[in-house]
């Protein structure tokens, strides 16, 4: 069995002083809901082997806030690809994995988050609003064998229903 968790970073500030959209941070709801799926996540025991993370400043900052909250030791991959990533170099990275990796994160953006995730959830169509993690569950030892597999659902947390 191996675990994927997808998550989209929090809430940004489109009223902050920032040059590109890369560089937008998060604003003060995605601080607070960013920490508030951190713990959650440490509740639900999720502790990933590897962190594959966006290297947009929102999604660094989401990164940093989870992995305080869950305390979170996890190898981090910063990958620059992740930022406007289609599905499909996402689903590539995710079976390039090594098979020690048993628990993934990939925390990223939409639209891919929820588009991966419909892909390895048999076309399952779930809302993916900011700081949401979906977590999926493979009956695969390698992450290549994930391309011919369906996952099951195993969490679809949004941080409103954490209130």
């Amino acid at each position: 069995m191996i675990n994927l968790y997808l998550i989209r970073h929090g809430k940004s500030d489109w009223d902050a002083d920032y040059g590109k959209d890369y560089d937008r941070p998060l604003n003060r709801r995605g601080t607070r809901d960013a920490g508030k799926i951190g713990t959650y996540l440490k509740r639900a025991s999720v502790n990933p082997d590897r962190i594959l993370c966006s290297s947009a400043v929102r999604t660094r900052q989401t990164l940093e806030l989870m992995k305080e909250e869950a305390g979170w030791r996890s190898e981090v991959i910063i990958d620059e690809s992740l930022y406007l990533a289609d599905p499909d170099y996402v689903m590539t990275l995710i079976a390039s994995q090594p098979s020690e990796v048993r628990t993934l994160v990939v925390i990223g953006h939409q639209p891919f988050t929820g588009q991966v995730a419909s892909r390895f959830l048999d076309g399952r169509h779930l809302e993916v609003p900011t700081a949401c993690v979906i977590g999926m569950e493979f009956d695969a030892e390698r992450w290549s064998d994930v391309m011919n597999d369906h996952g099951r659902l195993l969490m679809h947390v949004l941080p409103r229903r954490l209130d």
